[in-house]
């Protein structure tokens, strides 16, 4: 009994002390607080698409009986064969057919209170690049717009800047050490500087006041080819399923 008792003291005299720091408590819970709205806020949102295909078509429309093609057991007799069309599907050669299609080529940014969006159906301008000239790609091309002056400002840095021909959308072995570009231009007439030659649009619904900074990235088609792989998966349902689920990741874009 005495031990009991012992024991009901020590934790009464533990919760005491804790109680004669509740103000210790208090700056925790608004430190939680303030770092999980400013997490929130800072944080860009993601987006989770799946879908589904159906890997033996074949079998449906021209080999075997109603009985093999649900048990997938015609044109997919066994588990290497979907493996080796799941492999087909996100090889390099298909991420790369696909994305020659989309226009991938160029990501527009804009930062506002410490938060980076993609701004991909309402960028702030529009960017053409010199399909001639090589141009550095993957680093923030940053661009300042002065409507009263009818000038842009174009700033770029980098230590080791790569080098990309947009024209047959290959790298190039080359780089420019140190880089850097900060160089004023007038509005209508192209950009042209060492790594970077291109023309500029801004479009007159597009307001461009203080406090956001405003980049683009010239994106290569190999450096593409290995994000979208390395996030897009797929694999089948079940074992013995001849459907097979591709899922992929990836920033909510404006």
């Amino acid at each position: 009994m005495s031990q009991q008792a012992n024991d009901t003291i020590d934790l009464r005299a533990i919760f005491r002390k804790l109680l004669a720091k509740w103000w210790l408590f208090l700056i925790c819970a608004s430190i939680s607080i303030a770092a999980g709205i400013a997490y929130i806020k800072t944080t860009p949102k993601l987006y989770h698409v799946k879908t589904v295909v159906m890997m033996s078509e074949k079998t449906k429309n021209s080999m075997g009986a109603k009985e093999d093609f649900l048990k997938g057991s015609s044109f997919l007799s066994n588990g290497a064969d979907i493996e080796d069309l799941i492999a087909q599907l996100t090889s390099v050669t298909n991420m790369t057919k696909t994305l020659r299609r989309l226009e991938f080529g160029m990501s527009y940014f804009e930062r506002k209170n410490f938060l980076t969006q993609e701004k991909f159906e309402y960028p702030p301008f529009f960017v053409k690049l010199d399909t001639v000239a090589v141009q550095v790609y993957g680093i923030p091309i940053h661009i300042k717009v002065d409507r009263a002056s009818g000038t842009y400002r174009v700033q770029a840095e980098s230590k080791h800047a790569t080098l990309y021909n947009v024209q047959k959308q290959i790298e190039l072995e080359g780089f420019i050490p140190e880089y850097k570009v900060d160089q004023v231009q007038k509005i209508g007439e192209p950009f042209v500087a060492e790594g970077l030659s291109f023309s500029i649009e801004f479009p007159e619904d597009r307001a461009y006041g203080d406090g956001v900074d405003r980049y683009f990235v010239i994106n290569s088609l190999d450096g593409l080819v290995a994000e979208y792989r390395s996030k897009t998966t797929a694999g089948p349902l079940s074992d013995e399923s001849n459907i097979v689920e591709v899922s992929t990741v990836g920033e909510v874009v404006a």
